[in-house]
């Protein structure tokens, strides 16, 4: 991944012993921007000079940093979301977390700015799609989520996934 800044007039490359040469953004990972934060989430676990990032991290401008702990699976979507629980807009990331047996689930856990709450998995929420499309595999992503801003479903948080027959 190649980071650069923008000031609304001019671009500008971010040192390069700032660049996270040792962070892989993979093809199932995103970037998200929260005012002057960009977050990023993928397959990685560390950020240059070693600190831990657990599969999502934050860049302000200056510094790479961690994310309340990070994940414990790969971030595959990334999403701001006002859901209402108060605070205004949170973070949330979705990815698939493996269970002992193999079997991926998706899941959604959601950032309040010091902690992340525990992964809940979202497979249930597709089992009306079964009768219609019997899918095998389902994940999140690619690419990240929106979250509807008019008509009658405003606020409703739209979230990308992949389902496949397994075939």
């Amino acid at each position: 991944m190649f980071i650069m800044t923008f000031d609304g007039a001019s671009r500008y490359s971010v040192p390069r012993d700032q660049q996270p040469t040792d962070i892989t953004i993979d093809g199932a990972g995103d970037l998200v921007v929260v005012g002057n934060t960009v977050f990023a989430g993928g397959n990685f676990t560390s950020l240059p000079g070693g600190e831990s990032a657990r599969f999502i991290a934050k860049w302000d401008g200056a510094d790479w940093s961690g994310v309340g702990g990070g994940m414990d699976d790969p971030v595959r979507a990334l999403a701001v979301f006002d859901d209402g629980l108060g605070g205004g807009p949170a973070l949330y990331a979705g990815g698939v977390s493996v269970d002992p047996q193999g079997i991926g689930r998706p899941i959604v856990a959601r950032f309040d700015g010091a902690t992340w709450t525990e992964p809940v998995e979202i497979t249930k929420t597709f089992e009306d799609f079964r009768s219609d499309y019997d899918w095998k595999v389902l994940a999140t992503g690619p690419s990240h989520a929106i979250q509807l801003t008019h008509g009658p479903q405003r606020g409703r948080l739209v979230v990308p996934v992949w389902l496949s027959l397994g075939t």
